[in-house]
């Protein structure tokens, strides 16, 4: 082994290593024991707390089979929604008003995102349609929230615009609804006949 002038050896091995080696030692020593500490604790708060834990275990499998039941919202609206854009494929004529969804009644205190639907085709869809659309527009509740003005289509400098915020802020899950109606003469308006489904 080459010893180099200037350096400290011990054994033939530099000093500098050899401190450097008892420095690792030192901070595993003491990570080690960090890690006992902490292990201990988590374990005492686990003891301390095991009622609740059994409790919060017991409740979960107890209410996780409920909403594995229940079908996914998300899913049945989004189905909705491509429903929705089928039906109204059919008519090219119909203003694009009554493709988008409607802040109905934007300056009532109770103001209810709405969607529309030819009567004609209402009539034909089963149940199961029915619900998909029903859901897709309670889906819309929340969006419609974000920019009220933007679905009642009305101005932010308008006179109104404070007070559609105001009832928009107000709408609950239940502020939704599905109007059907028959078609006017010039086939691009429908009429607003009926409330055909709601939130309430």
């Amino acid at each position: 082994m080459e010893i180099l002038p200037g350096r400290l050896y011990k054994d033939g091995i530099p000093k500098c290593c050899i401190l450097a080696h008892f420095k690792r030692l030192e901070y595993d020593i003491k990570k080690q024991v960090h890690d006992i500490v902490v292990q201990r604790s988590m374990m005492k708060a686990l003891k301390n707390n095991m009622p609740k834990i059994m409790l919060l275990i017991l409740l979960s499998v107890l209410i996780e089979p409920v909403f594995a039941e229940s079908p996914k919202a998300p899913s049945e609206a989004i189905k909705g929604k491509s429903l929705h854009a089928q039906i109204l494929a059919r008519y090219p004529k119909l203003d694009k008003f009554y493709r988008q969804p409607d802040l109905y009644g934007a300056l009532t205190t109770s103001p209810k995102v709405t969607i529309y639907i030819p009567i004609v085709d209402w009539e034909k869809l089963t149940s199961k349609d029915r619900n998909l659309l029903s859901a897709y527009a309670a889906s819309l509740i929340k969006i419609v929230q974000s920019n009220p003005l933007k679905y009642a289509r009305v101005p932010s400098h308008a006179p109104a615009a404070s007070t559609i915020e105001n009832n928009a802020a107000r709408m609950t899950d239940s502020s939704w609804q599905i109007i059907a109606g028959q078609f006017a003469n010039n086939g691009r308006d429908m009429m607003a006949d009926s409330t055909v489904q709601s939130g309430h």
